[in-house]
């Protein structure tokens, strides 16, 4: 994981939250200043759907795997003038590469909002990017997740998924170009001690919170966190006849129950039958371990 010092190079950087909740929502990405360079940028972006090469006469070939992102531009010869693209060709700077601008073939890319644009460029894997683009459920999940979701976050590969809340939604850096979206989580439960901040990043606070209790994640690492809840119509003694009428005994700790869901009937057993504290209002609530 990274430091609060470290560059930003990966798509986990691990923090602190609690308190606050911030959302700043002006990424990097698109108020980076136009380089003068030899090529003009134009503000429209595209994911690489097949992988392809590219040769270049003198310089070694060029991969470009699928999955990642490039920028429109036009590239220029040595007097300054643009040089067309060749028909069915789309001059892109590939993001994921330093100082790489290559022609690729129309059909081997696709078109993205900025937005969403935005939101994938901090995942650093190209295929993880691309098979959360090709996973729309997943995907339109991801994108509903702001300040405030109650999300899981995937630290590291193996581990399970930790509870936490989002706080912080934005550029970590808002005066670098090429930023994208972050999310600042505040771990909670079992996750409370596995952050390394107090919020802040290269100086800059962006979230309070306590020590060690939040990361700052890429979309991947994140899925909305609900609550399992299962609905039930009725619970009623295991040992009941269901055709006979009237009133049953009651339910007493360790009664083997059938409960009555829309998925059909479940076997358990009572670990708890009594009012709620503060709801006694509610009436009595049964617990079933399932």
């Amino acid at each position: 994981p990274l430091t609060p010092d470290d560059p930003l190079t990966s798509d986990v950087f691990l923090a602190s939250s609690t308190f606050s909740c911030y959302a700043a929502m002006s990424s990097a990405l698109w108020s980076q200043e136009k380089p003068a360079g030899s090529f003009r940028d134009d503000w429209r972006f595209y994911i690489v759907v097949k992988e392809c090469t590219v040769e270049k006469p003198g310089q070694k070939t060029l991969r470009i795997p699928r999955g990642s992102l490039g920028q429109v531009c036009q590239e220029r010869n040595s007097l300054g003038r643009t040089i067309p693209p060749s028909k069915g060709k789309r001059s892109l700077r590939i993001l994921d590469q330093t100082n790489v601008v290559v022609s690729v073939d129309e059909r081997d890319v696709m078109e993205l909002e900025e937005k969403l644009a935005e939101l994938l460029f901090p995942i650093t894997n190209c295929e993880e990017r691309y098979s959360l683009l090709c996973n729309r459920a997943r995907l339109d999940r991801a994108r509903d997740i702001n300040c405030g979701s109650k999300v899981r976050v995937q630290l590291r590969s193996g581990d399970e998924p930790l509870p936490g809340v989002v706080r912080f939604k934005g550029a970590l850096l808002p005066d670098r170009a090429l930023s994208g979206i972050w999310f600042g989580v505040e771990l909670l439960e079992e996750g409370r001690g596995q952050g390394f901040t107090e919020g802040s990043y290269q100086g800059q606070q962006l979230f309070r919170c306590e020590d060690e209790c939040g990361v700052f994640v890429a979309l991947d690492k994140l899925e909305l966190w609900e609550d399992d809840e299962l609905e039930v119509d009725r619970v009623t003694l295991e040992d009941n006849d269901p055709e006979v009428e009237g009133e049953g005994p009651p339910l007493e700790i360790n009664s083997r129950v059938l409960v009555q869901t829309r998925d059909g009937p479940e076997r358990g057993t009572v670990i708890f039958c009594d009012l709620l504290p503060g709801n006694e209002s509610l009436g009595y609530y049964v617990g079933v371990d399932m």
